[in-house]
């Protein structure tokens, strides 16, 4: 799964500055249909894993950690049909 955020100039207070955690992306989430399960996700340009947060039916993925240090995430890991 690849997820690269756009309009990105407006996040920040410099314009031409990546955004990167939690001050430019705030309470920003990735929706994640609910027919799929994920679990451990690991960004192949970073190293970093994640974990979709889940709430009821509703699963997401964080973009203050999608977006910590790299503002692409390249993700590989286990997912499934629910």
């Amino acid at each position: 799964m690849t997820i690269v955020p756009r309009f990105t100039s407006t996040l920040g207070a410099d314009p031409q500055a990546w955004p990167l955690g939690f001050d430019a992306w705030k309470t920003m989430h990735v929706d994640l249909p609910e027919a799929v399960n994920i679990g451990e996700l690991r960004n192949v340009l970073t190293g970093a894993t994640v974990r979709p947060v889940v709430s009821g039916r509703e699963r997401m993925l964080i973009a203050a950690d999608l977006f910590k240090t790299f503002p692409i995430a390249v993700l590989i890991g286990d997912i499934t049909p629910a």
